[in-house]
């Protein structure tokens, strides 16, 4: 009897965890519309991009985050007029396309985030957002989400490269409706702070800011990002598809 209670005991902790649903799970589909607006204020691309969680951990780091694919629906008649603010990476392009005849397109990217006492997840990394590398990375602190407005700092060192510290302020929202859903948001603007090293400055693409919205149940519903060189990127949440 005492080993089917202390089997009991074990097993029924792991059952109610693993029935505790949360972003990064297995089984849904953020659908967001993407645009890219270049240094001028034109609008170089306008397309989908499927956040999908892939309910396993994630291999750079497997005992705090899940695994999230980025799909890219590319533009690809808007990407040809892309012009990569990085020489190297821009000159890379153009050679692709000398060679191949075609844009140089990554169809996916896999990378992780986490839902606990905050919620993160890295920023789309690839195409015409390789830049969000440099921006402040979507983060609430659950603690902060609170009926007035608070403020924290997060950050982080990359070897090489310097202090990437960002500043967030949290402003409580009246509810929105997403995806026929009433749910209570909160704004997070974040303004870019720190020292990273002065080679890195170049590309005017650090000093950028993120005014995103935030809410439990689905995350970020919005993420609109402006750099220093004036080129904007904006993600808004259009649906959730449970598969």
């Amino acid at each position: 009897m005492r080993k089917i209670i202390t089997i009991l005991l074990l097993v029924i902790p792991i059952y109610l965890f693993s029935q505790d649903s949360d972003y990064f799970d297995k089984g849904k589909e953020y659908e967001y519309n993407a645009i890219y607006i270049d240094k001028y204020g034109d609008t170089i691309t306008n397309e989908k991009v499927v956040f999908r969680p892939l309910g396993r951990a994630w291999i750079g780091q497997p005992w705090l985050q899940k695994s999230i694919r980025y799909v890219y629906n590319t533009d690809t008649a808007g990407y040809k007029n892309y012009i990569d603010p990085n020489d190297f990476f821009h000159e890379k392009n153009m050679k692709y396309f000398a060679k191949k005849g075609k844009v140089r397109i990554s169809k996916k990217e896999t990378t992780g985030g986490f839902y606990k006492k905050h919620f993160y997840m890295h920023p789309p990394r690839t195409n015409q957002y390789r830049m969000l590398f440099y921006a402040p990375h979507p983060f609430a602190l659950i603690s902060k989400l609170t009926d007035s407005i608070t403020t924290f700092e997060w950050g982080m060192n990359i070897y090489l490269m310097g202090d990437f510290k960002w500043n967030y302020t949290v402003t409580p929202m009246p509810k929105i409706i997403i995806d026929d859903k009433e749910v209570i948001a909160w704004r997070i603007f974040t303004n870019s702070t720190g020292n990273i090293k002065e080679r890195f400055k170049k590309e005017k693409l650090y000093n950028s800011t993120l005014d995103a919205i935030f809410t439990k149940e689905l995350g970020f519903t919005k993420l609109h990002y402006t750099f220093e060189n004036g080129i904007k990127i904006q993600f808004n949440l259009e649906k959730v598809v449970y598969l």
